[in-house]
């Protein structure tokens, strides 16, 4: 009692009150209970103050959300853990965004829905320096708390689920591009996490596909001179991509790829040199990882002197399953030859047969076949490439031969 009575002598010494927003200081001060809670802060000004009382309440109510989340939450109340929460909750308040909407109790707070707030204007005297002191009062019922902490797992279970998602379709998926996709959002979970178990397995996973590009796998199908089909693999699955490898050959020119379901076609127009190795390097990237595959062709193997090449264009004739259908030839003799023969399967409208009889032609360089054919139309669009068969005779020496093609095709409807 006599030391109450000093320190209040003590204040009333030194410091007075010179201006309060009530006649009588409130009872709730210092106070807290399942109801609400109270803060207080000093400053300069009692905008200042009032502002540091906001700061300590939205400040009251992470840590109440913390201290909740990670002792129910089995983390065994460990200050690591409720720290990291703490960061995270601090993160959503000052966010006015998709993620703060998710939060809304903690994100909509202001001195507007204090239950009271009382402040007193203050004199140091014998410094004649004024401050003020500010004191709020606070709703937070236990409901309130409650629904806070609900809104926050409901976050964090979100977090958890997009790691399960990536976990299981590490093995499964089939597009290459999931790699990065599945990067980036593991660099956000391991952000996130504030606990070891889910954030060690974030870690691991991102070790996994950062590995992944590394284990693309090109397999061969099959191989002519001009034609090189193949398809990629993870793990032992097909796997495709929507990315252009990098092409690069002295001994052919036309390279290009063309993807056929979940198969790649390499075509390219030979220029090779006896006697050396032809070759043609396949690049492509993947997640920092690059796969090279190495062609290598001969170009004497079932040399043929005249072969179909670039784009077949098919067009409408007269009627609605009659079409034209456009094929460039290439010749590197200057003997004459003659087609007696075509079948070039149109994955949108099947197979059609050159019926006109046989063309001649003659001369070293490019030549246009042109013929007409019936076919209907077909609900067929996988496929990207057209593949047949034409019958060459060389009137010279009576000789026939088959010369089979795979090229891409251009179907223009009217």
């Amino acid at each position: 009692m006599i030391f109450s009575l000093f320190c209040s002598m003590s204040f009333a010494q030194k410091e007075k009150i010179v201006e309060r927003s009530a006649k009588k200081t409130p009872d709730w001060i210092g106070m807290s209970t399942n109801d609400y809670f109270s803060v207080s802060a000093t400053a300069e000004t009692l905008d200042a103050a009032q502002k540091q009382c906001m700061n300590d309440i939205r400040q009251y109510i992470i840590n109440s959300i913390a201290v909740n989340v990670v002792s129910s939450e089995n983390f065994y109340q460990n200050q690591t853990y409720q720290n990291e929460v703490v960061d995270i909750l601090q993160n959503y308040s000052s966010q006015v965004d998709t993620k703060s909407a998710a939060l809304p109790y903690l994100c909509g707070l202001s001195l507007s829905k204090a239950d009271d707030i009382y402040w007193e204007r203050r004199m140091i005297k014998n410094e004649k320096r004024y401050y003020y002191v500010c004191h709020v009062k606070y709703p937070f019922t236990e409901q309130e708390r409650r629904n806070a902490i609900a809104a926050f797992k409901k976050i964090d279970n979100s977090y958890t689920e997009r790691l399960e998602t990536i976990r299981n379709n590490a093995e499964t998926f089939d597009n290459l591009a999931y790699i990065d996709q599945a990067l980036a959002e593991l660099n956000a979970l391991i952000s996130y996490f504030f606990d070891d178990t889910r954030l060690n397995e974030a870690k691991m996973l991102q070790s996994r596909f950062r590995n992944m590009g590394g284990e693309v796998a090109l397999a061969t199908d099959s191989a002519v001179l001009g034609y090189f089909r193949y398809h990629l693999t993870l793990h032992g699955r097909r796997v495709f991509t929507d990315r252009t490898p990098k092409l690069n050959s002295d001994y052919a020119m036309n390279m290009r790829v063309v993807r056929d379901d979940d198969e790649y076609v390499l075509l390219y127009d030979e220029q090779g040199i006896a006697g050396e190795e032809n070759k043609i390097d396949i690049k492509y990237s993947f997640s920092g990882h690059t796969l090279a595959y190495t062609v290598v062709f001969n170009p004497l193997e079932n040399k043929i002197f005249v072969r179909p090449y670039g784009t077949i264009v098919v067009e409408p004739a007269s009627s609605e399953t009659e079409w034209v259908v456009n094929i460039s030839l290439r010749s590197q003799t200057q003997n004459e030859f003659i087609v007696s023969a075509v079948e070039v399967y149109i994955p949108e409208l099947s197979v059609l047969t050159m019926t006109s009889g046989k063309i001649s032609f003659a001369g070293k360089g490019t030549h246009l076949l042109q013929f007409t054919s019936t076919a209907s139309a077909q609900d067929n669009h996988d496929k990207q490439l057209a593949d047949g068969v034409m019958k060459l005779y060389n009137p010279k020496n009576g000789m026939e031969t088959d010369v089979k093609f795979i090229l891409p095709y251009k179907l223009r409807k009217n």
